[in-house]
């Protein structure tokens, strides 16, 4: 009898391991991200915000500096927790959106090291990163619960940028002449997608802006406005 190893259909990212993530109230690092980096030891850490990049840092500390100094706590052997409050969380606009979320692999950010005025920080980034990308032809490929933002490219430009099914709304029958060969995604899940407020429209009017901003005031192509702004 001969063996073969099974390739798992999703194989597991960074993400899945070395992360930082909210819940309840706390910011979590993983384990992995601890020890890799050699955190393990630290008791205490401090949170900085950049409001403008949509940013959170992290500065790990062996001994409390201010009352701004956080405690590091072991949660289950299996990652150190920092309680930091919803009601502090939900102050910093941009952050009070993603503790919503229902799917707690959605709460999760892969760290990257820079530096603060000579300090190491580690930094997320809470900007959606249209980290899922397929082929037009490969449509099929898309769960049809993916919901979220997501735009259209032909040839590295992007010509839409839109939010809600990924996959179903790329099947409409009014964009079967849309010219485009690439998908990229963000999967961002909501309890009511309707809503002006939700993430999906807030990230989408972003982009938009965005690509205003970089391009001369133009749209992309196929969008016809900025996206909806809520009051």
């Amino acid at each position: 009898m001969s063996w073969k190893p099974i390739e798992p259909t999703s194989p597991k990212t960074d993400i899945d391991d070395k992360f930082i993530s909210f819940s309840g109230g706390k910011v979590n690092f993983s384990t992995e991200f601890l020890y890799q980096n050699k955190l393990q030891e630290s008791s205490y850490v401090m949170l900085f915000v950049d409001e403008e990049a949509f940013k959170l840092g992290f500065a790990f500390l062996q001994d409390k500096v201010d009352e701004k100094s956080l405690k590091l706590n072991w949660k289950n052997g299996i990652a150190k927790t920092a309680r930091i409050g919803d009601e502090t969380l939900r102050k910093i606009g941009f952050v009070s959106d993603i503790i919503k979320r229902p799917n707690p692999k959605e709460r999760r950010f892969l760290p990257k090291l820079e530096k603060l005025n000579g300090s190491k920080i580690w930094v997320i980034s809470l900007v959606p990163d249209f980290q899922f990308k397929v082929r037009r032809n490969d449509i099929g490929l898309i769960s049809s619960e993916s919901t979220g933002i997501y735009r259209y490219l032909k040839d590295g430009a992007v010509v839409y940028i839109g939010k809600g099914s990924i996959k179903r709304r790329a099947q409409e029958a009014q964009r079967s002449d849309w010219n485009f060969d690439t998908i990229e995604y963000a999967k961002i899940s909501t309890d009511d997608p309707n809503s002006l407020h939700s993430e999906q429209f807030k990230w989408e009017r972003y982009f938009i802006l965005k690509f205003k901003d970089e391009n001369n005031n133009q749209r992309p192509i196929y969008n016809r406005n900025d996206g909806v702004s809520g009051s």
